[in-house]
């Protein structure tokens, strides 16, 4: 018997934009087919979702409904065959937490592994290999993103135990070292979009650079002035690598050290766009990164993890509040969910545009 999966389903005329929906809210189940039936258009996604994350897709979507169907899986897809592969290992239960997808930086995969085939995770790992040519190797999450740094701790599965890598993005190649930087596949989407809302007249601020996704990328394709700072001292070592292995060795400035110092020492009143993406300590960074605006104003890119508790509204007036303490007004803001971090987690994006009073 054929199972049925958790779907959405919408008229065809709001089929397209729902599906982008569904892809940046990274629930749209890619190993199955699209289904129409009449004037209706279904999507598989993932899993059955919460209150809240339907909300997200009915404030855009009020036709949309939630259900169940059998869909038939994409001939030929890279994920079926592996799927197929699986099946020979694992029994019907534990293919119910083979993960779905995983992160790819570079020739190396980072799984998610569930405690319920933990005790496979080596032969998983392997079939991953033997299945994707193009990877070398393949590492567990053992832990959070966390630290000053946020780095994660790793295990080592299976293949060549070697953490360095070059990542291509966009056109552009990043050198890193997995255990000893910051470095998030999944935020391609947001470089190229901060990259693109850039003038090259402007001169940038990248608070808290890493390795140099969004300030390489931006450089590259608008030529504007991009200062980036991190204190983590291998990022910026990669940084500088980067910037020559991308050639825009006099368009990108690398900066060793805190962010709050380097603008209050030389960095005041410099910036027409600043970029801060540090979830965690943004709101802390806030008053700096006002002080790095240009008199007249400018554009912040502020990064923030919501909890379900934490509404837009509530953010918002914050930020309103931090603001006008350092004699600025928001003449603009709005607000964009970047990727589910955790159950009821999101980081987002807070696009915010600037003026004095």
């Amino acid at each position: 018997m054929e199972n049925l999966s958790p779907c959405v389903h919408i008229n065809k005329k709001q089929g397209e934009k729902l599906r982008k929906l569904l892809i940046k809210l990274e629930i749209l189940d890619k190993s199955k087919l699209i289904k129409v039936e009449g004037d209706f258009i279904h999507f598989a996604i993932l899993k059955k979702l919460e209150s809240t994350e339907k909300s997200e897709i009915l404030k855009d979507f009020n036709s949309a409904q939630f259900t169940e169907s059998i869909f038939k899986l994409k001939v030929k897809s890279e994920q079926s065959k592996f799927l197929d592969d699986l099946a020979e290992y694992f029994d019907q239960n534990e293919l119910k937490f083979i993960p779905k997808s995983f992160d790819i930086i570079g020739k190396i995969a980072i799984l998610e592994i569930p405690n319920e085939i933990h005790s496979k995770e080596k032969l998983l790992a392997k079939l991953l290999l033997d299945r994707n040519k193009s990877l070398e190797s393949v590492f567990a999450k053992s832990g959070k993103v966390n630290g000053e740094f946020r780095i994660r701790e790793l295990k080592f599965l299976a293949g060549i135990n070697n953490t360095l890598t070059i990542h291509k993005e966009h056109g552009c190649r990043y050198e890193l070292d997995i255990k000893k930087v910051y470095f998030s596949p999944r935020l391609g989407t947001e470089h190229a979009r901060i990259a693109d809302m850039t003038n090259s007249n402007e001169i940038v601020l990248d608070m808290f650079a890493g390795t140099g996704p969004f300030s390489i990328l931006i450089a590259k394709r608008k030529g504007a002035k991009v200062y980036s700072i991190d204190k983590n001292k291998n990022a910026v070592k990669f940084l500088k690598k980067n910037v020559i292995l991308n050639k825009v060795e006099n368009i990108v400035v690398p900066i060793l050290g805190d962010a709050k110092k380097i603008i209050l020492e030389s960095l005041e009143s410099k910036f027409d766009r600043i970029i801060m993406n540090l979830p965690l300590e943004s709101f802390n960074y806030l008053p700096v990164a006002c002080k790095a605006l240009k008199p007249k104003g400018g554009i912040i890119h502020f990064y923030h993890f919501q909890t379900k508790s934490d509404t837009y509204e509530k953010i918002e007036t914050k930020l309103r509040n931090e603001i006008k303490k350092h004699k600025r007004t928001i003449s603009n803001l709005k607000f964009r969910r970047v990727k589910s971090t955790a159950p009821h987690e999101w980081q987002i994006c807070v696009d915010i545009e600037i003026e004095q009073i």
